[in-house]
């Protein structure tokens, strides 16, 4: 998983420095295969298989909301504090 995320973000990065958008189609393109990988990882993943991922992910901060239907699983990113 920690892998994807790098990817992802790798992806991000060359989408920032492509200012004039010259490797647009190949960035999309890596875009695309991340995405799906992570789609296929995550493919009959249960609820709480999810939030047993993202409690182990230590960027992420789990906060449970109370509402009329029940507890409602909210994940939130926290930004790096570096």
């Amino acid at each position: 998983m920690k892998e994807y995320t790098k990817a992802m973000q790798a992806v991000q990065e060359a989408q920032d420095a492509d200012e004039e958008g010259k490797h647009k189609r190949e960035i999309d393109e890596q875009t695309q295969k991340v995405t799906m990988a992570l789609y296929t990882q995550r493919a009959g993943e249960s609820e709480e298989e999810t939030l047993q991922r993202a409690m182990r992910d230590p960027e992420i901060a789990v906060r449970i909301c109370c509402c009329l239907t029940g507890p409602l699983f909210t994940l939130v990113r926290v930004p790096n504090r570096e």
